[in-house]
């Protein structure tokens, strides 16, 4: 008998205590779903030029600021009081902010998943303060953490800190602590060194004893001209007919790619030969950037530089000789110094070219990706032997190629290849596949890229209208629960298209 009042006594307990935690857990979730109907997090297009105090100082009156994560041209905002965010999306559509032109929008459920903190973020606590003796008791407050003001933006004070867990407890201590204060949590990825592409790899042409020197014992310095400056460096062979012939050295890679190698191979030769010199192979459409009108830029380079530079004229016409010869000479910071300038010249004349056939100017930092969709017979021209026209522009425009197989999303009659990086390198690698397609019969081609809520829902609006601005053919369409805008048609009108889609982020 007193077994069996102890089991049901025990039973009662255990019903008892499952049942306080069953309503303790509802009640934490009532909390939870609470918390997050007052909040709501805001896409912004259009901020690549704006600080993060400039992107607080739009949104102050909509709501409390809790954190700003800036990526570039984009950024997410979250604000502790949702129910104004339509008034923001409705007031800060297409407005300009410090000269800058934004868009707003609600981020939905999905895309709010991906908006995680970056990994390589800069975290910092933003405080905006009334008065300067506030200020003060702010710094107080914060009891040393390193503080700046960010330029332009006297009232606002910056806290760097290394964690998100740091920055949650900084905006507890001072919101705590002072009064008549605003502190939220501001983020942005660091910068990636600017690696503009080059419209041809660079070829010079060096004297015969010049060469041992640049290859070095076992390719010991090629191999480190390489490793340092991360472009590709290849030396032609010997021609046995003519031992005294000059050698060809081809550098292949992004601007900074290209002159850090450059520097590397003059400073190697300096060591060998006091006067070292070399000749530099242009293109014949490109030699009138390093020229200028009425010899104004070739002067400058000569001032700015102090080296010795002779563009010689060929007499030929280019379908014989595509090229001219500019040759260089002096210490190796001179030589250095002027080719840097020229290819700048050559980089910044290949960015024009890329926004005149797509019809925008590509952000330099954004990160993007684009697919081409091909013919599966076409697959060669493309990759190459062993995949060397994959790796040559990848290494040309600084962006990643990958062709996809038939069970990485494609099926036996088509291929993707997809590019990834910096959106200048994108498109100027976008122009040479497409190029390449062309030249091997395709006349009918196909984009895909995914886009911002905002941007899909005007494509998906104006479909119709776009396709018919741009004559090709646009579309939404929807793949493994992700929006993608699809561009079909000729050369011309999807570079074209491309451009108007682009032009609406």
């Amino acid at each position: 008998m007193m077994i069996r009042l102890c089991f049901l006594l025990f039973w009662f307990i255990t019903i008892l205590l499952f049942s306080n935690i069953s309503l303790f857990l509802c009640f934490v979730s009532f909390l939870e779903n609470t918390q997050q109907a007052n909040m709501v997090k805001l896409w912004v297009g259009g901020t690549s030029r704006l600080s993060v105090p400039a992107l607080a100082e739009m949104v102050d009156k909509y709501g409390t600021v809790l954190s700003i994560i800036k990526k570039g041209p984009y950024s997410f905002i979250e604000l502790e009081d949702g129910a104004s965010w339509e008034d923001a999306v409705r007031d800060l559509k297409q407005v300009a902010v410090e000269e800058q032109e934004v868009t707003v929008q609600r981020c939905s459920s999905e895309y709010s998943e991906n908006t995680k903190w970056p990994v390589s973020a800069v975290i910092s606590v933003f405080v905006k303060v009334p008065s300067e003796e506030v200020s003060q008791h702010v710094v107080a407050v914060a009891n040393g953490e390193t503080m700046k003001r960010p330029s332009q933006h006297d009232l606002y004070l910056r806290f760097g800190v290394e964690t998100l867990e740091e920055a949650n407890n900084l905006v507890a201590r001072i919101q705590g602590n002072v009064a008549d204060v605003k502190a939220f949590i501001g983020a942005y990825t660091r910068r990636r060194p600017i690696e503009m592409p080059l419209p041809f790899s660079i070829r010079l042409s060096v004297r015969p004893h010049f060469v041992g020197a640049i290859i070095g014992r076992g390719g010991e310095n090629i191999q480190s001209i390489m490793s340092k400056s991360s472009a590709v460096v290849e030396v032609s062979s010997k021609h046995e007919d003519s031992p005294t012939a000059e050698r060809s050295v081809t550098i292949k890679g992004s601007l900074n790619k290209s002159t850090s190698a450059f520097s590397e191979i003059v400073t190697v030769m300096a060591e060998n030969d006091d006067n070292p010199s070399l000749n530099l192979y242009v293109p014949y459409e490109y030699v009138g950037q390093i020229i200028g009108k009425q010899g104004s830029t070739i002067k400058s380079i000569l001032e700015k530089s102090g080296a010795k530079v002779d563009i010689q004229q060929s007499q030929l016409p280019p379908e014989i000789q595509p090229f001219n010869i500019v040759s260089i000479a002096g210490t190796p910071a001179e030589m250095s110094d002027a080719f840097t300038l020229m290819a700048k010249k050559f980089a910044s004349s290949y960015s024009r070219n890329l926004q005149d056939q797509f019809g925008f100017e590509p952000e330099v930092q954004a990160l993007f990706r684009v697919r081409v969709h091909f013919p599966a017979e076409l697959a060669g021209a493309i990759i190459g032997k062993g995949g060397s026209s994959v790796r040559a522009i990848n290494t040309q425009t600084n962006a990643i190629l990958s062709v996809l197989t038939a069970d990485e999303g494609t099926n036996e009659d088509s291929r993707i290849c997809e590019i990834k990086g910096p959106h200048i390198s994108i498109v100027a690698a976008l122009s040479e596949i497409l190029a390449k397609l062309k030249s091997v019969g395709c006349a009918h081609f196909t984009l895909s890229f995914t886009a911002p809520p905002h941007v899909i829902d005007l494509v998906s609006a104006q479909q119709q209208t776009l396709s018919r601005e741009s004559m090709s053919q646009i579309s939404v369409v929807t793949e493994d629960s992700q929006n993608f805008v699809f561009i079909s048609g000729g050369l011309s009108s999807i570079k074209v298209a491309y451009g108007i889609v682009q032009q609406k982020f």
